[in-house]
């Protein structure tokens, strides 16, 4: 299953309350990779300038790509480690990625 806009933007409203802390979802944007593709930012309230991304994958489009985003510093990139996930096992399973598999990485990082 190829991700429509929609459901990119149900997955993100259906994960961001179930992700440990204070996280919702803040957005949907267009970003151009190749093509024009859908992102999703999911923010935490807690700390100005926290984010995950959530959009297709480039490598595989059946799924998803998300990582964390970090303040700008040199020599460091501007995202955490990236995890791709299944869109078909829904938010509360993406929710369950992000909380075992990048956000442990992504706050350390932070």
């Amino acid at each position: 299953m190829i991700v429509t806009q929609d459901e990119l933007f149900e997955i993100a409203r259906e994960a961001a309350p179930r992700i440990d802390g204070a996280w919702r979802f803040h957005f949907l944007r267009f970003q151009a990779v190749r093509s024009w593709s859908p992102v999703a930012v999911i923010t935490d309230d807690r700390q100005p300038g926290r984010g995950i991304r959530i959009r297709r994958s480039r490598r595989n489009e059946h799924r998803l790509s998300l990582a964390g985003s970090l303040p700008p510093l040199e020599g460091r990139p501007g995202f955490t480690k990236r995890i791709t996930v299944d869109p078909e096992r829904g938010g509360r399973a993406v929710a369950g990625d992000i909380n075992r598999r990048l956000l442990p990485a992504y706050l350390q990082a932070w």
